[in-house]
């Protein structure tokens, strides 16, 4: 009965909270964690699926549940560099503090991501065919909303740290810390978390073998790079 009182009022508070979060206000709610955890789940979820469309099938289910995974594991494994390297660099939070302020930060780029998802879903399902370079096209738009969503959530992150870091310096180095540490991590999670939107022809499968995805060539900085080179060239 508590876990179902629970779950009804976050979702009574979801929306003023996503009004919020989009807004970069601090909300007074106890419950802000979990509001922001529910927000990445979901309009991660949303994202997902854009991702997952222009494969369809039970690919867009797999998808919609790697995206919210991929941003809360990055968090995870990035937070204990982020905290401690932050409080070298002069920023006196704690480990609680500083996971409160990115998670709001990824809250945001989740809920932009949702709001985009319509958008690239678009785009996936009205392309006139499924060949190589529609699918280089399409991982290509995908990158660059997460950029976007990316680039909000950390605007909205130097707002909130502004509140608790008085210093301009400060703020730029921990901005800038974090989201080096962030963007490392994330996108080799992405590689390791593939397929996103699948080869063309391939088989559908949640993750790709071990090997595969951990192999020497197992990395995210070098297939964007080639993507865009065969792109262009």
């Amino acid at each position: 009965m508590q876990s179902a009182f629970i779950v009804f009022r976050l979702a009574r508070h979801l929306s003023v909270h996503v009004a919020h979060t989009i807004e970069s206000q601090v909300e007074t709610y106890p419950d802000d964690w979990r509001l922001d955890l529910a927000s990445i789940i979901l309009f991660g979820a949303f994202a997902g699926v854009s991702v997952g469309a222009w494969t369809g099938g039970i690919h867009t289910v797999y998808v919609a549940s790697k995206v919210p995974l991929l941003l809360i594991g990055t968090l995870l494994i990035g937070l204990p560099s982020m905290a401690l390297l932050g409080r070298l660099l002069g920023c006196s939070l704690s480990l609680t503090e500083t996971a409160s302020l990115t998670l709001s930060s990824i809250a945001r780029t989740a809920v932009v991501l949702g709001a985009l998802s319509p958008v690239t879903t678009y785009f996936a399902l009205t392309l006139p065919s499924r060949g190589v370079s529609v699918y280089r096209a399409v991982v290509l738009l995908q990158v660059f909303s997460f950029a976007i969503a990316g680039f909000v959530g950390v605007a909205a992150l130097r707002k909130r740290l502004a509140r608790v870091v008085l210093s301009r310096s400060h703020q730029l180095r921990i901005i800038c810390l974090w989201l080096f540490i962030y963007s490392f991590v994330g996108a080799q999670l992405t590689w390791l978390l593939r397929p996103f939107l699948g080869n063309p022809g391939a088989t559908v499968e949640y993750l790709r073998p071990y090997g595969e995805r951990i192999g020497v060539d197992s990395n995210f900085y070098v297939s964007v790079y080639l993507l865009i080179k065969h792109s262009l060239f």
